[in-house]
């Protein structure tokens, strides 16, 4: 075996010692246990083995909380929405509304359903009442699913672009 070459804990396969990733599998180098892997003082940086630049520190945690755009203090509610050059999104601190409306709409819509299938009785038979107590409320359980995941679409839209905007703002 080569003395700058030394085999991945996960794959097997040779590895440069200076490598912080594997090449193969994909996956990073013993943090804990690989003396190579880290750098041995906080102010030291990791440099990649192929193109010789500093390469970022690995995130101390997989999960990154969201930016939470409802708690806004740049500007008040009604200075953002009659913010003419659009700076401020004004969509995020309004989208429990949008839910809670829509949840209200979607049970009055199943509530309805259920009462014009009952006061039709007479002409319908009982057998469309059993059905419209049934399909409503998967129809209106469905129904809240997907506004759900609509809306949570729009929050994450709403995140990429706070995101990005903090990123060109370090970059300068």
């Amino acid at each position: 075996m080569n003395e700058e070459y030394k085999d991945c804990p996960n794959c097997g396969q040779q590895i440069k010692y200076g490598s912080i990733k594997c090449r193969y599998c994909l996956s990073f180098i013993g943090q804990e246990n690989d003396a190579y892997a880290q750098p041995h003082s906080k102010t030291e940086q990791k440099v990649d083995s192929f193109s010789k630049e500093p390469v970022p520190p690995e995130p101390d945690q997989l999960y990154q909380e969201p930016i939470n755009n409802l708690d806004s203090d740049e500007k008040s509610f009604f200075s953002a929405l009659f913010d003419v050059n659009m700076t401020e999104m004004v969509t995020p601190r309004i989208i429990r509304v949008f839910f809670i409306l829509g949840l209200l709409f979607i049970g009055l819509g199943m509530v309805a359903a259920i009462i014009s299938s009952v006061i039709a009785i007479g002409t319908t038979g009982m057998g469309m009442v059993l059905i419209a107590l049934i399909t409503a409320p998967i129809g209106a359980f469905i129904a809240i699913i997907l506004l759900r995941v609509y809306l949570e679409l729009i929050i994450l839209l709403f995140n990429i672009y706070d995101q990005l905007k903090d990123i060109k703002a370090s970059l300068k």
